[in-house]
């Protein structure tokens, strides 16, 4: 009782507070309480909330009330109804009286509530409940329904569940809970420019938000393959690790140069990327390679969310960086609560990779292939000339039988013995290994009072499909946020750092070459005991063991020690570190100062020990045999290559920023501010010769003094070491952004940035230039179809404005190299390598976008469509000049091109239900480009090989001979745009009409399908991504790497569908792949660039299917109050679905040389995470 008395003193205090000073008049014979409440909240404002079914018309009362409390009235018109009463904010809640029983010993009461669906009103199971800054938990049932007992007066709820808007409501008996859907179109969902936050519902640019949810949906290890698909005009190229946001404003494609800014909390990243290979940036440093593994330069976990800006009105308020887009990453903050432990982990497995898709020949096939050019007197005998090269195994043979020690009998039976051995399980095997990835994340986060904190660390690994080739990050992300002084003053302070490993080794992708260093289809890595087999190149095995025996190091090559013998290894660290400080100079005004600081610093090592095959041969060659004495112009020892580069970065900002509203429903949001930034680098190389791991020595040797070769000859070593790059860039900017909102209806906005840079001998009105953007939103919806019911939203925005670039790649001064020292009189010496042009200017990008915002069938379905338009000028080229000025060619801005396209996103729930639901995304991406410049004429174009940039087509445009079969010694035949055979004996006679235009060689087309569906705990996801409308250079047999003239050595092409080449007269009618015995190089461009040989690329595939479950607060309270328990299952690179080619490739991974020719094999993933 004692309990009871109090909590009605509690109330009846807090009621008084708020309702004391407000009072009624009304006056009506048998008013219901439907009436009461409508009069209250004409004359208070009050508004009302009760259970459905608790109020109705029954229930009536004689009002006859003059100027009385609030508190009085409603005390009296609920007198015996069974129901009482609590003000929430402006809402008075009306719900049934507590009953006896309901309140517990220590003020506290037990309640029971249920939470529905907003727009259904059906109860939702499931949702999870927690009581704030406390470890209880609990969920609700099949119905919704939910109770809680043993509460404070004061406890606040925190209600989650998927797919739904979460909530925090202080605790009263008979809550009765809303949620909000999270596919509904929110005020409250915010995206970042990098310079404010601004209400995605009334922006006027192009934006595209990924939350930390949507991220943590696909648990691959590649950032970028997270993203790929997802949003509406970006394009992700996971082969190259480039993105394109919407058309491309350059002639250079995919290069450095094309790429969007990226910009973290607030300023710009040193390296413009998302994910990296290894290896180093800076110019004239060493990167003697990389590898196909992976080092996200962002933590996934640390993300918040990711901004994609698009349009002018999104991007230009970065002015002339902002040409090409920007992608704004905000990391994760702290918030104020009970400190929450989060773990995240996931493993990755994929299948070794098939040899077999490189589509080479096989062991008999290539035989065949030797036997064919051996008997037209291609190979020379090594044993005429000691100095001839080794030939293979098969040729060897041939050579015996022809010098009489084989009878041809013995060499067939030798050649069909040679024709079963298949290397490609030992490849497998030796050379390949099983992917693995692994990422781990391990987070706190809380709060108390005015601050609150963020902590992170993780650790990831990627062993790749190639030996001895990995690499490893691990790293730690820290923000923090205060503020005192009665929150005048605010501080937010944020710290990363990253530590990248990688190792890298290239005897197998060598092996897989078609190179000196490549297996022929019967050469093994290892004889039956396992033991490698040593290969002879440059000389054969009686001149190699002669030599061995005269001292020098044993002249053979084997792949399996080239895994051990030579390493190149990068270590990489990162760190970052931003800190603002904001004032509150009024409720609508305050001063921002803030400041980032970054710092990357790279080694590299390129170690190879002295019994790889790279020393060996360079000091075999660098040796002299005097007499017996052998005289090293190059030290014995291995041999170290260093190169360690350094960039800086810092970015200080002073930002005033203006939010205020007006007049009733005005509203203005204004930015002003400075940024200065300076980027520097720093970069040198070193190498060691006779160097000795083990103690760290090497020996010093003049590299300008000639030594004596092997054959007697006299050579240099020359270096590169000596000079040390400091590249330095320097910005300053003056922006502003003026946002103006009337009604909520329609908003206009605007900005203008100020932009110049550090760049010697050009004037400054010539590196200052402004950038602006204007744009206009439209609430159609509220504003003039406010009667259209089935509409929920429906906006229209409009934006103009311009982007630019530093002219990166020209110079206001003449460059000069230095070359070195000269080998006789050691003064050093160099030339001029580009001359200087002192009107170099930016270029430029007027850029047009307008937009629909639309949510109909109360926000089931969600369309975005954007269209666009551009126009850039002034772009970069070097074009030939006048000869006596003494070069050929200058760089000044010259270029013209134009972009447009289209984005569309639409969004759909398709089943909306209690326990299941089915969401599903569609993306839709259109681009296209036309240079514009009319100097970029046909004049002189006689092969596709010599069409570069082309005025009147797009940047990536793809031209073709056209094809006409082969004649009768097995050569090409072209035919001119009139159908005349043009023969390999005519070369001169063709012209730019002739080529065949075949369309693009980038997809015009992209997106992705992506399908959620839920049922009860069960999470289930699959995503299909798909590029249309372009065309792809694929010749199926390397021509390059066959012999054009009398003679040839070492590996030949391994093409499969060098199989069915021309042989004899009359093939020509059967096959298209010319005879290998009268190859020119006139013949390997035709066949080469041939129409025949542009396939389509249009491809669809399924890129990731994933099952998730979480664990209900059941389960989770009997694993120690678990907060939150997910498991996953996930299958990423499943691959193509349809193609239209009927070429048995992948469209987007060609079979060639590179790291990238062995298309990815399916990554099956095991992933799971908790929150305590």
């Amino acid at each position: 009782m004692k309990q009871h008395i109090f909590l009605v003193f509690v109330l009846s205090v807090l009621l008084c507070r708020e309702c004391g000073a407000q009072t009624v008049s009304y006056v009506k014979k048998a008013a219901t309480l439907r009436e009461v409440f409508a009069e209250i909240r004409n004359q208070t404002g009050y508004g009302f909330f009760w259970q459905e079914g608790l109020v109705n018309d029954r229930l009536t009362v004689d009002a006859n009330f003059h100027s009385v409390t609030l508190d009085s009235l409603l005390k009296t018109v609920l007198k015996g109804t069974g129901l009482t009463y609590a003000l929430v904010n402006k809402t008075i809640v009306v719900r049934d009286a507590p009953a006896s029983g309901q309140l517990v010993t220590d003020g506290k009461f037990n309640i029971s509530g249920k939470i529905i669906d907003e727009a259904s009103g059906n109860g939702l199971a499931n949702v999870t409940i927690r009581i704030k800054d406390s470890p209880v938990i609990s969920q609700t049932s099949s119905s919704g329904e939910f109770s809680l007992t043993n509460l404070s007066e004061h406890a606040v709820l925190l209600i989650s569940c998927v797919g739904y808007q979460g909530r925090e409501l202080k605790v009263m008996p008979g809550m009765l809970i809303a949620l909000k859907t999270l596919v509904q179109p929110l005020n409250e969902v915010m995206v970042s420019t990098g310079y404010q936050q601004m209400e995605k519902a009334t922006a006027t640019g192009a934006f595209n938000l990924v939350t930390a949810g949507d991220l943590e949906a696909n648990s691959s290890y590649n950032l970028m393959e997270r993203l790929n698909g997802t949003v509406p005009g970006v394009s992700f190229d996971l082969l190259t690790n480039h993105i394109q946001i919407r058309s491309p404003n350059s002639y250079l494609g995919q290069s450095s140069e094309s790429m969007p800014l990226v910009v973290i909390d607030g300023f710009p990243a040193i390296e413009n990327k998302l994910v990296d290979h290894p290896g180093t940036s800076l110019e004239r440093t060493m990167t003697p390679g990389t590898n196909n593994a992976l080092l996200n330069l962002f933590n996934p976990n640390d993300i918040q969310s990711i901004t994609f800006l698009k349009d002018a009105a999104a991007a230009s308020i970065w002015g002339s960086q902002a040409a090409n887009g920007v992608i704004v990453i905000e990391t994760k903050k702290g918030r104020q609560a009970s400190p929450a432990i989060s773990f995240t982990g996931a493993i990755s497995i994929s299948p070794r990779p098939d040899p077999d898709d490189l589509h080479q020949m096989n062991s008999a096939q290539y035989i065949d292939l030797e036997k064919e050019l051996f008997n037209a007197n291609i190979f020379q005998d090594p044993s005429v000339n000691w100095r001839s090269p080794a030939v293979s195994e098969a040729v060897q043979l041939l050579f015996a039988e022809r010098n009489g020690k084989l009878t041809s009998a013995q060499l067939d039976n030798a050649l069909n013995q040679l024709g079963q051995v298949n290397n490609r399980s030992q490849i497998k095997k030796y050379l390949l290994q099983t992917p693995v990835t692994q990422q781990y994340n391990l987070s706190v986060s809380g709060g108390r009072n005015a601050s609150s904190y963020f902590l992170s660390g993780n650790y990831s690994g990627d062993q790749t499909e190639y030996k001895n080739n990995e690499s490893s990050t691990c790293g730690f992300q820290a923000n923090f946020q205060t503020s005192f002084l009665k929150k005048m003053l605010s501080l937010n302070i944020g710290m990363n750092y990253l530590h990248t490993g990688s190792r890298m080794n290239t005897a197998a992708v060598f092996a897989l070459s078609p190179t000196s260093l490549g297996l022929r289809p019967y050469e093994l890595l290892a004889d039956v005991a396992g033991d490698p087999i040593d290969r002879y190149l440059s000389f054969t095995k009686p001149v190699v063991d002669s030599l061995a025996n005269l001292g020098y190091y044993p002249w053979t090559y084997n792949s399996l020690d080239e895994l051990t013998a030579s390493q190149t290894s990068y270590r990489t660290n990162k760190g970052r570190l931003n800190a603002g400080l904001k004032g509150q100079l009024t409720d609508w005004l305050n001063l921002d100062l803030s400041g980032m600081l970054q710092r990357n610093s790279t080694r590299m090592n390129d170690l190879h020990d002295q019994t790889s095959y790279f020393t060996k041969d360079l000091i075999n060659r660098a040796t002299f045999n005097d007499h017996g004495n052998l005289i090293y112009g190059v030290p014995p020892g291995a041999i170290l290559r260093t190169s360690n580069t350094d960039w800086r970065d810092w970015n200080v900002r002073l930002q005033l920023n203006m939010d205020k509203t007006i007049a009733r429903n005005q509203r203005i949001i204004f930015i002003a501010g400075t940024d200065l930034r300076e980027l520097k680098g720093e970069g040198h190389t070193g190498t060691s010769y006779g160097y000795d791991e083990a103690g760290g020595t090497s020996v010093p040797v003049d590299v300008t003094v000639p030594y004596r070769t092997y054959l007697g000859g006299t050579e240099v070593l020359g270096s590169f070491d000596d000079f040390v790059a400091r590249p330095v860039t320097r910005y300053l900017s003056y922006y502003s952004n003026l946002s103006y909102f009337f009604h909520r209806y329609l908003t206009l906005s605007g900005s203008l940035r100020f932009d110049d840079y550090t760049e010697i001998g050009l004037e400054r009105r010539r590196r200052a230039r402004p950038f602006w953007s204007s744009a206009l939103g439209v609430d159609l919806k509220n504003s003039i179809l406010n009667d259209a019911s089935f509409i929920d939203r429906l906006r229209w925005r409009f934006s103009a404005g311009t982007g630019g670039k530093v002219p990166v790649g020209g110079n206001a001064r003449s460059t000069y190299m230095a070359w070195g020292n000269d080998a006789l009189s050691k003064l050093r010496y160099g030339s001029v390598i580009q001359p200087g042009n002192e009107s170099l200017g930016w270029e430029k990008t007027f850029m047009l976008n307008s937009g629909i915002d639309l949510s109909v069938l109360r926000t089931r379905l969600n369309a975005t469509l954007d269209v666009y338009f551009k126009n850039t000028d002034g772009i970069l080229m070097s074009l030939p000049v006048n000869p006596t000025y003494g070069w050929s060619f200058l760089t000044y801005n010259t270029g013209k091109m134009k972009g447009s396209g289209v984005d569309i996103g639409l969004s759909g729930q398709i089943i909306r239900k209690q326990k299941f639901s089915w969401t599903a995304l569609l993306n839709l991406t259109y681009m296209t480009t036309k240079v514009t410049d009319s100097r970029f004429g046909t004049d002189g174009i006689t092969s596709p090989a010599e069409v570069n940039i082309l005025s009147g087509y797009p940047v990536d445009r793809l031209f073709a001979f056209r094809w006409a079969g082969l004649d009768h010694n097995g050569q090409p035949v072209l035919a001119n745009a009139s159908g005349e055979q043009v023969p390999i004996t005519n070369t001169g006679s063709l012209r730019f009409k002739d080529l065949r235009y075949m369309g693009k060689s980038q997809p015009p087309y992209t997106g992705g399908l992506h399908q959620y569906l839920i049922y009860r705990n069960f999470r289930f996801s699959a995503r299909i991504n798909y590029y249309l409308g372009y065309k792809i250079r694929y010749a199926p047999v390397d021509m390059y790497n066959l012999p054009t003239g009398s003679g040839s050595v070492g590996y030949l092409s391994t093409s499969s569908a060098l199989a069915t080449r021309w042989r004899r007269p009359g093939d020509e009618s059967l096959t298209n792949v010319p005879g290998i015995l009268h190859i020119t190089t006139e013949s390997q461009n035709r066949y080469l660039y041939a129409d025949i040989n542009v396939i389509d690329g249009d491809n669809i595939r399924l890129d990731q299917l994933s099952l998730n479950y979480a664990f209900s607060s059941s389960i989770l309270k009997k694993l120690g109050n678990l907060q939150q328990f997910n498991l996953g299952l996930a299958a990423n690179n499943l691959g193509v679905i349809w193609k239209k080619t009927a070429a048995s490739i992948d469209p987007l991974y060609i079979p060639g040389a590179t790291f990238g020719g062995l298309k990815p094999a399916p990554a099956f993933i095991i992933s799971a995470s908790l929150t305590l």
